[in-house]
């Protein structure tokens, strides 16, 4: 039976679980398994910044004034980020890109499929300033 169960663990208790995760962690064994090519999100060495090269950087105000600094979707002004509709990162042609506040583009990464035909259908019908 644990009494604790439900309540905060007593400090004696907490104190020996965080130094067995310490300990863990500083294993050798356990960090040639979880680091470097060994890790589970490594992959195949892509550089760090591949989301943010140079060129997406200076696309962004140009994306954000052709789209008159609103969100797309709600149409606030507040808190704008540019979202890829094909969710290709690298794809930085100028109808690949709209002004989404930050709250919708977080909203937009799931139904990735639904999502995409939208903004590709909205493109379609609104004439793109290159």
């Amino acid at each position: 039976m644990r009494p604790w169960l439900g309540k905060q663990k007593p400090p004696e208790m907490a104190e020996k679980i965080r130094l067995s995760v310490i300990e863990w962690w500083r294993d050798p064994e356990h960090k040639a398994k979880h680091s470097g090519t060994n890790h589970p999100r490594y992959i195949d060495g892509r550089a760090k910044n591949v989301y943010y090269p140079a060129e997406f950087r200076r696309l962004k105000p140009l994306i954000k004034e052709r789209d008159a600094h609103r969100c797309q979707l709600c149409g606030t002004s507040e808190k704008l980020s540019v979202h890829h509709i094909n969710y290709i990162k690298t794809d930085l042609r100028l109808e690949n890109l709209v002004t989404l506040c930050v709250a919708d583009n977080s909203r937009v990464n799931s139904r990735r499929d639904h999502w995409q035909a939208y903004f590709e259908g909205y493109f379609a019908s609104v004439e793109i300033a290159a």
